[in-house]
């Protein structure tokens, strides 16, 4: 298992419920496991966490395990249609190519899944939620709609 991946991403493991059975996932126990606090008061902290295509997933603030210096966020698509997948959120210990292709073998390993591409950016090093706003897709752009009333036209 390559070392710049958090542990805890290492030890996911996934269950399912039944098919087509609502709330068919309920019996499974969520045991939440805070991440190891490092000796460092200078630890880096970032977004952590995917959320897929339907907007299902978690994503949350995290201290970074010693010596992970950077927060990057992965734009995940299918290789085959090009089209989105997923975005994901994470600590690493560099902001290299190689740290990206060590991110992208674990997620296709726990996801059981080879037809996933990846694009990497990285914060800055030591910056503190560098990837909180990385939004990799357009599918989780904020977007501003502006209407322009009959009266505000009369002013005019």
């Amino acid at each position: 298992m390559p070392k710049s991946v958090p542990k805890l991403m290492k030890r996911m493991v996934c269950q399912y419920g039944g098919e087509g059975i609502d709330h068919g996932n309920e019996q499974f126990l969520v045991v939440s496991t805070p991440p190891p606090v490092p000796s460092s008061e200078k630890a880096v902290r970032c977004k952590y966490g995917m959320i897929y295509e339907n907007k299902l997933g978690v994503a949350v603030r995290t201290i970074c395990d010693e010596g992970y210096h950077y927060c990057f966020a992965a734009n995940i698509t299918r290789k085959a249609s090009g089209q989105f997948f997923a975005v994901g959120w994470g600590c690493s210990k560099s902001d290299d190519a190689a740290s990206c292709t060590e991110i992208e073998q674990i997620v296709k390993s726990n996801l059981n899944n080879n037809d996933l591409s990846f694009e990497c950016r990285f914060g800055d090093r030591g910056a503190n939620f560098a990837n909180e706003h990385m939004m990799a897709h357009p599918l989780f752009e904020k977007s501003v709609t502006t209407t322009t009333t009959a009266m505000a036209n009369m002013a005019n």
